[in-house]
């Protein structure tokens, strides 16, 4: 019926999809058996045809809604607490006393990312009712000039820390406010980062613990284009008081671009407020967003209200013509093929798009993050989400990365609240540089995706335990073996391999833990290692001169490893060891398995026989 693409990520992989997946909307029919062949048969529509026809299909995958489990409920039970009537605590109507907070998908449908999130901030509510809170709040940069930066300050200084925020005008009480002519560079790691700027021409800096990126996006309008001159947009449509409002109003939604939430939200209220002043209005759109738990009761009572709702598939569907009164539009409507339905009104109103702002690209480079595919900052990699950066320390909140309104914001930001711990000591990997080996080629420097190691005061590379993820890429890539690792050196994995053994180098964040379930043949050798980037030329060839007869490197797939590109990277390396007089796929091979996909490990080992 619709695609729910809200969020940066499910909207990027919808586009994508799209292309080479055929996608029907309508209401599917019951599944039939075909007797004569055992398939299964469907009745869909067919927009060509302008019917329904049944198609048959060797197989049917149901996309189901998410119920309240039956643990939850004897649950809420045995606390004496009070869920809603679908069974989940997301509203007003579920009671919890105090001291019961409620995380993951009690809360609601939620998926693993959102689940985790506030799992957190729900352990952080704990330990501040119980007073075990770490003395030592650390000072926090917000880096943005605009409503939400302000937020963010706000609450960070109503929580006891010290915060700093970029902006001109009057600070909120608190916050430190700082109004620099440009900014030079940001160094250091979680717990101390340095911020450069400069100002009246003087270069200054400042410290902080931790940073959070909170730049305001750009908004694009369609002021100015022809035949939408006169149209407005949606946030001043919103602002019009009852009684000045149009006698027929036109919302257009997906028209110069994607929908975002909070647009879809201010049109179904903007257009509920029209109608109950006694005025008409249309919503012409391609999907409607009714994210949340309230979203779908919002669209109900719109359309309950007598809000004219119009689908059409592509902006092309929809003919604007200025008339003296306001414009003419005629529709091709999606439900109604080959039917024009024609829509005059007074008011065109049109969406404002978030773009990317042009301080974006600048903010990346000097945190030394890469921005995503649309523009906005964060990486795409899934593992970093919600708020995270590769770079620990740095976090990122508000639209700047991703679609998010004021609900959303006051959750990203108790969720990076309850991570900005860095009181304790910073974990030590084992990993160290060896200084008498050191070339100075700096190498290490260059490749490391965390930029966990800089410069000390001697210009020599130096490894700052507190940035560190332990993904050991350094000790892969040092010319000089001057980075050594106290559990996964060469040598130390390399002396792990048994003869006549198919030794797989496994991912201890995903292909080692798609392993766990496994009972493996008494030829299969598990070696987990911390990512697959530690595997190397080096590593392989020692394990075959150990006698392995296969070693097969296991890691995440693409866009999906802790350490950004530590999957392709050991990917590229296979793909060169091939290339090797004497190393076939029969000896070395590479494969993507995520934590979850026991079932392609279990392939992969499956096709890997000892001769």
């Amino acid at each position: 019926m619709d695609l729910q693409t809200i969020g940066k990520e499910t909207r990027c992989l919808a586009a994508d999809l799209s292309a080479g997946i055929e996608m029907v909307q309508g209401v599917p029919a019951e599944i039939l058996e075909d007797r004569e062949t055992g398939r299964m048969r469907m009745v869909t529509e067919d927009p060509g045809s302008r019917s329904r026809i049944a198609r048959s299909f060797d197989l049917v995958v149901l996309s189901v809604g998410m119920a309240p489990s039956p643990e939850l409920e004897h649950l809420a039970s045995r606390l004496g607490i009070t869920p809603n009537r679908w069974g989940f605590f997301n509203t007003q109507d579920a009671v919890l006393p105090d001291g019961i907070h409620v995380a993951g998908c009690a809360a609601g449908p939620k998926d693993i990312l959102g689940s985790r999130q506030e799992g957190r901030i729900a352990a952080a509510r704990v330990l501040a009712e119980l007073k075990q809170v770490p003395a030592d709040v650390p000072d926090v940069l917000v880096w943005g000039d605009g409503p939400q930066a302000a937020t963010i300050a706000q609450t960070l200084a109503d929580n006891g820390h010290k915060a700093f925020c970029f902006g001109q005008g009057t600070a909120p009480a608190g916050v430190n406010l700082l109004d620099p002519d440009r900014i030079l560079g940001v160094d250091g790691a979680a717990g101390c980062f340095t911020v450069w700027y400069e100002q009246a021409g003087r270069r200054k800096s400042m410290t902080c613990r931790a940073i959070i990126a909170a730049p305001e996006p750009e908004y694009k309008t369609v002021a100015g284009q022809e035949p939408l001159a006169k149209a407005i947009t949606l946030e001043d449509f919103a602002k019009i008081p009852a009684d000045q409002l149009p006698d027929a109003s036109a919302i257009l939604l997906d028209y110069t671009g994607p929908e975002f939430k909070t647009g879809a939200r201010l049109a179904l209220t903007s257009a509920m407020a029209t109608q109950h002043a006694g005025r008409q209005v249309t919503v012409v759109m391609n999907k409607m967003l009714v994210h949340g738990a309230a979203g779908q009761q919002l669209y109900d009572r719109a359309r309950k209200a007598g809000v004219r709702f119009l689908r059409v598939n592509t902006p092309a569907d929809i003919q604007i013509q200025k008339t003296d009164t306001g414009f003419d539009l005629t529709i091709d409507e999606a439900t109604l093929p080959g039917i024009p339905v024609t829509v005059s009104c007074n008011a065109l109103v049109i969406p404002s798009a978030p773009v990317p702002g042009t301080d974006f690209g600048q903010i990346a480079g000097l945190l030394k993050q890469k921005q995503d595919t649309e523009g906005f900052l964060q990486s795409p990699n899934v593992r970093h989400r919600l708020t995270k950066s590769p770079r620990k320390g740095i976090y990122f909140a508000g639209t700047c990365h991703d679609e998010v309104d004021d609900t959303d914001l006051a959750a990203e930001l108790n969720g990076i609240m309850a991570d900005l711990d860095f009181s304790g000591p910073a974990p030590d990997h084992g990993v160290e540089v060896n200084q008498k080996k050191c070339a100075r080629c700096l190498t290490c420097l260059r490749i490391c995706p965390h930029h966990a190691i800089v410069l000390n005061d001697k210009a020599r590379p130096e490894i700052l335990a507190a940035a560190c993820f332990g993904c050991h890429l350094c000790v892969a890539n040092c010319p000089a073996f001057a980075i050594t690792s106290e559990a996964f050196s060469t040598d130390q994995v390399a002396d792990q391999v048994q003869k006549d053994r198919v030794v797989v180098l496994a991912c201890r964040r995903s292909a080692a833990l798609a392993a766990g379930p496994l009972d493996l043949e008494d030829h299969i050798q598990l070696i987990p290692v911390p990512c697959a980037c530690r595997t190397s030329t080096n590593l392989v060839l020692k394990s075959l001169i150990n006698g392995a007869q296969k070693v097969i490197i296991a890691g995440c797939h693409e866009d999906n490893c802790l350490s950004m590109d530590g999957s392709t990277t050991a990917q590229r390396e296979v793909m060169q060891m091939l290339a090797m007089p004497g190393i076939t796929p029969d000896k070395v091979s590479w494969h993507p398995v995520a934590a979850n996909e026991t079932q392609t490990f279990a392939r992969i080992i499956s096709d890997a026989h000892i001769s």
